[in-house]
């Protein structure tokens, strides 16, 4: 696992949760923005598993309230390491993963390598990007979260703060719900400065190599997901080709 902790403090300093939930940090690749431009791809939401690991059921996470009021002393070592941004997003080794759970990762990953960018590391192409989960409180596993009033707020103040302290250049949505959920909250659109954003279908959904009218960069051509992220990629020119 590659990763920077050169922000670290003024994230942790900056967001509540960070602080309550570290496992929740984003995970930002150690040449983030050294290629080009500064991107940080927004995925859903961490889960938790049913049980605990001495069979109980994990329910802190089903209600707002008391999941922004806890923190990680009420975890145990599997959800810790199920809510761990880093340990995740950044466990691939040449696109490889341990689980089927992480193919949002290894999909992302073949797409920024297929759209030119070719940098003499290629192991695990997170280390040029950030990566971050939008909703701060776990979905129950296998759906998607319920999103609330406190969520949506807490989720966007926590990105504002991101953005600014990383002085991102691109959000990269990789799941409408999050998208939706920080439009809707974003109404005055200069609070993000510059940052210009962007939105893809989840990279583990079969909207990610099917074609859709909604994909296109020219009238009556429509790409799949896949080729719309890639060709956004080149658009933006977040990497100069090397």
């Amino acid at each position: 696992m590659n990763f920077t902790t050169q922000f670290d403090r003024e994230l942790v300093s900056s967001v509540p949760l960070y602080r309550h939930y570290p496992q929740l940090l984003p995970l930002i690749g150690p040449e983030f923005g050294h290629f080009g431009k500064r991107l940080l791809l927004i995925g859903e939401s961490h889960y938790l598993p049913h049980l605990d690991e001495s069979g109980r059921e994990i329910t802190i996470h089903h209600h707002d309230e008391s999941w922004y009021q806890a923190n990680e002393n009420l975890l145990d070592t599997t959800q810790k390491k199920w809510l761990n941004t880093r340990e995740n997003a950044g466990s691939g080794e040449n696109q490889k993963y341990t689980s089927r759970a992480y193919s949002i990762y290894r999909n992302i990953e073949y797409a920024i390598k297929e759209s030119g960018f070719k940098p003499s590391d290629t192991s695990n192409m997170f280390n040029y990007v950030a990566y971050a989960n939008y909703f701060l409180r776990p979905a129950r596993t296998g759906v998607s979260l319920q999103v609330t009033g406190k969520d949506s707020k807490v989720s966007y103040d926590t990105f504002r703060s991101l953005a600014q302290i990383l002085e991102v250049d691109y959000l990269y949505f990789v799941s409408k719900l999050a998208w939706r959920s920080f439009m809707y909250m974003n109404e005055d659109r200069d609070r993000l400065d510059q940052a210009q954003v962007r939105v893809f279908p989840h990279p583990a959904s079969s909207w990610w190599n099917r074609t859709s009218p909604a994909y296109s960069i020219e009238p009556g051509k429509p790409l799949t997901g896949k080729q719309f992220f890639i060709a956004a990629l080149q658009r933006d020119q977040i990497f100069r080709t090397i």
